[in-house]
């Protein structure tokens, strides 16, 4: 039986979604089926194997057993990235005449959906996205993308090219509210459920779901299917509420007395001060110095210590700028 969680939506997020958390049963615990022809995909895969056996518990590992024996990798005419998973085929494609520089980035990152997706009866799991047959439902996707690309980056020796820049921003401050051990076991079981769940006590539903679809919504700016103004609300979005379930998590830390109250502001203060040297995109997008100020604003009304996590930012920027 699956445990089901609803996000219920006002207004424009008025839609009840249903997610779901998908039971994994381990078909392989070994490599033995595993084997790839083309050479230079066969080295790089070998490379990903060894890094992941490396990094991670044997029990994150279920999806990616169950899917690198019976894998398959072609190269393919893609017009729009890449690279791509299909996981009702288990396929990685990966487009023709892609530069040699770039191949090694793109095979991480659809490897590391690879190895955090499940087809469960018609609905596609996979890492932070869930999606059904039908397409009624597709969530995640966003907050999906960042941290498969964050994951890529992060266990590669390589340097490579940051996909997703606005995706991969974001949830870098969401693994800060999380915990880094957490948001992988979650990534690596395909449980949304569970990052809803464990954003819940800081948070509320509406709220989640408001984030979760703000961060759904960036690529559309680039497919031109939403404005520039929509695109910079849905980043207004997603960072006042990063920052107010931020200030949420310290406020119970303090409540139970497991930090200070000037550990409470400076831990606020750094946060804030990340977050204002967070890049986004490019010059033509990025977030002005009042809109930053609408973001800290509205986390903060709320906060009873609103002037002295000011005082702290400030002499933080005073220190280091």
């Amino acid at each position: 039986m699956q445990n089901n969680v609803y996000l219920s939506k006002q207004s424009i997020f008025d839609i009840k979604q249903e997610i779901t958390t998908p039971e994994i049963e381990l078909k392989y615990n070994s490599l033995d089926q595993f084997n790839m022809s083309n050479p230079i995909f066969k080295q790089i895969i070998n490379d990903f194997i060894v890094i992941l056996k490396k990094n991670f518990p044997e029990e994150y590992l279920k999806n990616f057993y169950n899917n690198i024996n019976e894998l398959k990798v072609k190269n393919k005419g893609l017009k729009l990235s890449n690279g791509q998973y299909k996981i009702d085929k288990n396929q990685i494609l990966i487009r023709k005449n892609i530069k040699v520089s770039e191949i090694r980035g793109v095979i991480y990152h659809e490897l590391f959906h690879m190895s955090s997706s499940a087809y469960k009866k018609g609905r596609r799991y996979s890492g932070f996205s869930q999606r059904t047959k039908s397409r009624k439902m597709v969530v995640g996707n966003g907050i999906n993308e960042g941290y498969t690309e964050l994951l890529a980056h992060r266990y590669s020796k390589e340097k490579f090219d940051v996909a997703y820049l606005d995706e991969y921003n974001i949830v870098m401050y969401l693994e800060n509210i999380v915990g880094k051990d957490e948001m992988e076991e979650l990534y690596f079981n395909a449980d949304l459920k569970g990052l809803i769940d464990r954003l819940k006590e800081y948070s509320n539903d509406c709220e989640i779901a408001k984030f979760i679809i703000s961060v759904d919504s960036l690529q559309k700016y680039y497919t031109e299917e939403i404005s520039k103004i929509e695109f910079k609300q849905n980043i207004v979005n997603a960072y006042t509420f990063l920052l107010k379930t931020y200030i949420k998590k310290q406020e119970i830390e303090y409540n139970k007395k497991n930090i200070s109250i000037e550990e409470f502001i400076n831990r606020i203060g750094e946060y804030i001060y990340r977050l204002k040297l967070s890049p986004y995109t490019n010059e033509n997008n990025t977030i002005s110095g009042l809109e930053i100020k609408y973001i800290l604003d509205l986390a903060l009304e709320k906060c009873n210590f609103k002037e002295k996590i000011n005082q702290k930012v400030y002499s933080i920027y005073r220190e280091r700028c």
